[in-house]
């Protein structure tokens, strides 16, 4: 039974009949008539966030506010939140419908994603299972259902020769994660053209699980051991928090299609590892500069392969910038200075794991 207030379905009794309501129940005063001030709080937009227990899903629930959130995870369970696998839902529409009827979200958002980008060449099923399918038959769902619906994607569906890339930029990935990425897109706009697709790069900032880039060295800097980072391939590293005031302000404003949301430099892998470890005072010299034709060699003379990666990614934001008002970017520093004062999940401070 569709309840107006709550704008959620109850569940049916064992039988499969509604709940049976008497004439007065039914012809009592509405929550809303007597409790306005609770009404105000329940009809506020309900938002889906699938993948909360990453770091961009968490900067979500940590901007829209845990009431006003249902999140998923796959493998590392966070508060307030359901377990949902995006390769069973992929291939069992009923797994999506029943998550969705449940929450019946205002907004759906899709976060996860393989992102291992090695390990998405090596198993390109599961990668467009997850990466492809699930987020395409999430997006018809919700769409049924009236739901805004806002996927991430990334600068892998370019091929790396001229970046910085625009929106409008001709795609060219040279990788699986690349194309399974680009595919979706195209298929939820193909769905629902007032879809919101989100391109971004190299995601920072705290998150629970703490695997990030800045995470990874901090740790491998604080045990006194060197960490090779590349010289040779470009992006523009992306603060989560500045990440999602972009997006929760396109979604305010309803704006659709595909939009660039990324930090303003470009620099290289090694110059963002630089700059981590001069903010929070770590031994730079630790930091060895490599390149890509050396990381493959190594690959190879190990037995690995290694997906193609471009040299020169990242991505432009002037649509954004022409449309949001109450976005003021930051620079790697100061992101990096604003986590270390407003600290959430995993602390930057934390001891090296032994």
């Amino acid at each position: 039974m569709f309840d107006e207030h709550l704008k959620i379905y109850w569940p049916r009794t064992a039988g499969g009949t509604d709940y049976v309501l008497s004439t007065k129940d039914l012809q009592a005063p509405g929550v809303c008539l007597r409790r306005p001030a609770l009404c105000r709080e329940i009809i506020a937009k309900r938002h889906l966030i699938i993948g909360a227990s990453g770091q961009v899903g968490g900067a979500l629930i940590e901007k829209l506010g845990v009431n006003a959130c249902f999140g998923t995870y796959s493998t590392s369970p966070v508060a307030h939140s359901t377990h949902f696998c995006m390769s069973a839902a992929a291939q069992d529409s009923t797994l999506i419908a029943n998550l969705l009827t449940a929450t019946r979200p205002d907004v759906t958002y899709i976060c996860a994603a393989k992102t291992w980008v090695d390990g998405c060449e090596k198993d390109t099923i599961a990668t467009r299972m997850v990466n492809t399918h699930a987020p395409v038959h999430i997006a018809r769902m919700a769409s049924s259902l009236g739901s805004k619906i806002v996927f991430f994607s990334t600068d892998y569906v370019f091929d790396g020769k001229a970046g910085p890339y625009n929106e409008d930029d001709k795609p060219s990935p040279i990788n699986v994660y690349g194309e399974s990425k680009l595919e979706a897109e195209r298929a939820i706009l193909d769905v629902n053209k007032d879809a919101l697709i989100i391109r971004t790069t190299v995601v920072y900032g705290p998150e629970q699980l703490g695997k990030n880039f800045v995470y990874q060295l901090i740790s491998k800097l604080k045990a006194n051991e060197s960490f090779a980072c590349l010289a040779d391939q470009f992006s523009t590293p992306t603060y989560n928090r500045d990440l999602i005031e972009m997006v929760v302000e396109l979604v305010e404003k309803n704006y659709s299609g595909i939009f660039n949301c990324v930090g303003t430099e470009v620099m290289s892998r090694y110059e963002f590892a630089q700059q981590i470890a001069n903010v929070l005072s770590l031994d730079t010299k630790l930091i060895r500069k490599t390149t890509t034709p050396e990381l493959e060699r190594q690959a190879r003379s190990g037995g690995r392969t290694l997906a193609a990666r471009g040299l020169r990614l990242g991505l432009y934001t002037n649509k954004a910038d022409a449309v949001l008002e109450n976005y003021e970017p930051r620079s790697v520093q100061e992101s990096l200075k604003h986590w270390l004062n407003n600290q959430r999940g995993k602390r930057l401070d934390q001891p090296p794991e032994k």
